[in-house]
C-alpha cells in the first residue's frame, strides 16, 4: 500500500526593517492579535496566497505604518525558518519611503516607536531579535528551533 507524501506547509510572512535618517529601527507593540501581544516585532504581516513577499511587505507597509514603498526600494536582507510552528520568514529592509509613518491599525498595534537598535527594549519578539542580529551581520539564512 502506498503512504500519501507529506509536504511541508511553511506559512510565509515578510517583515519591514525600517531605518530614518538617525539609524534608529521601527517597531511596533502587538495589541489583540493572540499571538505575543505586548511585544515589539517590526512591521509585518502574512503573505496572502499568489503573492510574492516582496509584494506583502510594500502592503503590509502602507496597511499598517501609511507608508508607501517602491519595489526597487525593497532589498530582501535575511530568511529565516521556523520550525515549530512551521514558518518561513523574509526580512526586508527599507531605508526610502513615501509618506509619514503613522499607526494605521490601533486595534492590533498599541504604539509605533522608532529605537536604535543597539537599545532595543527586552520585550521584543526573541526570533525578531535574532533575525535583525542575523542582519546586521550579513547572515542571509537561518534555521531556528522553537521560538
Amino acid at each position: 500500500m502506498h503512504t500519501p507524501l507529506r509536504r511541508n506547509t511553511f506559512i510565509p510572512a515578510a517583515y519591514l526593517i525600517l531605518e530614518n535618517a538617525k539609524g534608529e529601527i521601527l517597531l511596533l507593540k502587538r495589541l489583540n492579535t493572540g499571538y505575543r501581544d505586548g511585544f515589539y516585532s517590526f512591521v509585518a504581516g502574512h503573505v496572502e496566497p499568489q503573492e510574492m513577499p516582496s509584494a506583502a511587505i510594500i502592503r503590509e507597509a502602507y496597511e499598517e505604518a501609511g507608508i508607501v514603498l517602491q519595489p526597487e526600494n525593497v532589498v530582501l536582507r535575511h530568511m529565516m525558518t521556523l520550525v515549530p510552528p512551521g514558518r518561513i520568514d523574509y526580512y526586508f529592509q527599507a531605508t526610502c519611503w513615501s509618506g509619514t509613518v503613522c499607526n494605521r491599525e490601533p486595534d492590533k498595534c498599541s504604539e509605533l516607536i522608532w529605537c536604535a537598535p543597539t537599545s532595543l527594549p527586552s520585550n521584543i519578539i526573541p526570533h525578531v531579535r535574532q533575525a535583525l542580529s542575523f542582519v546586521q551581520s550579513h547572515v542571509p539564512f537561518a534555521e531556528q528551533i522553537g521560538e
